[in-house]
């Protein structure tokens, strides 16, 4: 039995849910900065603690359900504390602050995994199995409903790199703006050292929604669509036609990882997402950051 405290109030609900779905994790309590001035009704009292270090004590590893950077000194002490992390997010810490989880990390021999939502999606997961060297990439999201495209950029990347494995040897990254003067398109082109291409494009413009990747691959052409749950092509056997459940809400799918959080920890395997992937990324983001600065002279 895995023992889990959680901290932070933001996701925090849904982590109890899918730590409640979990047979083999116990959830010891949860813990945040304000709870010294107010409770929370949402959380049944007997869960709330008013001490990180007592709660961290109690526990084997720590959630943090929220992403803020004020939750890095605990992150560090949970670490020293020789606890594995699950980590919603890691978009609000500077690429000096990853690397200093990672030699962390080193030094305490744990888990650092990060919450990632494409990886775990049933239909990526199938196409991940299938896929063995990705030639040409190209991956496609439009939602005009989207707030926050350069974190959804940064999620698709990680998933990206989940797939190849190879360091990169180019990053060449455009940002545009049609409809905003806050750049609604982001073109990303990856080179990598193994001869593959990856090309993304996120937008905020379509209304019909898309979120698509198609790959070429030897022998092999693979299309994958994360709306539809469909998963299409061919090989050097046979056709492909794969249909997925639609079950990727939020909750199974934070459940989905903190399943693979507990086997990461007792067998000792590295995450699909791990520290590494996310420092990558947000070496790819930091290119996307530079050419926002010069258009817009934000971040």
């Amino acid at each position: 039995m895995l023992k889990i405290g959680i901290i932070g109030k933001n996701h925090c609900e849904s982590y109890i849910s899918a730590i409640n779905l979990c047979e083999n994790i116990e959830l010891i309590g949860v813990f945040d900065p304000s709870f010294q001035f107010e409770y929370p009704k949402s959380i049944k009292i007997e869960l709330i603690y008013l001490s990180f270090e007592e709660l961290l004590k109690k526990s084997d590893s720590i959630v943090f359900a929220s992403s803020e950077n004020i939750y890095m000194p605990l992150i560090e002490m949970a670490i020293k504390y020789s606890r594995s992390v699950f980590l919603h997010s890691i978009h609000n810490l500077s690429h000096r602050e990853q690397i200093m989880l990672l030699k962390l990390q080193e030094e305490a021999g744990v888990v650092i995994q990060i919450q990632q939502p494409i990886i775990f999606h049933e239909t990526f997961k199938k196409y991940s199995k299938l896929s063995k060297k990705p030639l040409l990439l190209n991956y496609n999201y439009s939602n005009s409903s989207e707030t926050q495209l350069l974190y959804k950029t940064r999620l698709i990347i990680s998933a990206v790199l989940s797939l190849n494995r190879s360091n990169i040897r180019k990053v060449t990254a455009n940002t545009i703006s049609t409809f905003s003067d806050i750049p609604d398109i982001i073109k990303i082109r990856l080179d990598f050292d193994n001869g593959s291409t990856s090309e993304i494009m996120v937008n905020s413009i379509d209304k019909q929604k898309t979120h698509f990747i198609k790959c070429y691959e030897y022998n092999s052409c693979l299309e994958v669509n994360l709306i539809e749950n469909t998963l299409t092509g061919k090989n050097e056997y046979h056709d492909i036609s794969i249909q997925t459940t639609s079950d990727n809400n939020i909750q199974m799918i934070i459940t989905k990882q903190l399943k693979d959080f507990y086997s990461n920890i007792f067998s000792n395997l590295l995450p699909i997402n791990s520290i590494e992937n996310e420092i990558s990324t947000q070496e790819i983001i930091e290119k996307v950051k530079e050419k926002l600065r010069i258009n817009i002279d934000v971040y």
